[in-house]
Formats: structure tokens, sequence, C-alpha cells
């Protein structure tokens, strides 16, 4: 989450202002969940609610893991032009 946070200040002050506003949404939301003590796993309730738990999971990583193809896309691009 902090990783997160991170990645989406460096976007701000850069001016890559469409991949802030993507990430800027999610570190907030994880804020929330953060400080309400929701993300948080507790172990004995995990396969009462698998089902939705693995869903959540999924859509997690249908984000970030394009969010992470275009940022290493992105670097190498500009590492590749200077």
């Amino acid at each position: 989450m902090v990783l997160h946070g991170v990645c989406c200040g460096i976007f701000l002050v850069t001016g890559h202002w469409f991949m802030f506003q993507l990430t800027f949404t999610f570190v907030i939301y994880n804020t929330i969940l953060f400080f309400n003590g929701q993300h948080l796993i507790d172990v004995t309730t995990l396969f009462g609610s698998f089902k939705a738990k693995t869903t959540y999971q999924f859509v997690k990583l249908a984000f970030y893991w394009p969010l992470l193809v275009v940022v290493i896309d992105r670097m190498v691009t500009w590492a590749w032009s200077t």
C-alpha cells in the first residue's frame, strides 16, 4: 500500500495525469480499508466467505496486472528514447 501511494505521488509530481487519476482512486480506497481495519483477514472466517474473497482478489489482480504492464512499458519506452 505504501509503494502504491509513493508511485501515485510520483505520477502527480512528474505530470502523468492519467496514471495519477487511475491510481489515486485505489490509494484512497485502500487507505479507507486500512483505517477501518478491513485490510486484515480473519483466518477463522476465511472459508465462510471464500467465494467473495476469491472474486475480490481476482478483480484486484485484473486491475494491478495491466497497471504493472503499462508502468513497465512506459519506463522502458522512456529509457529507450533517452
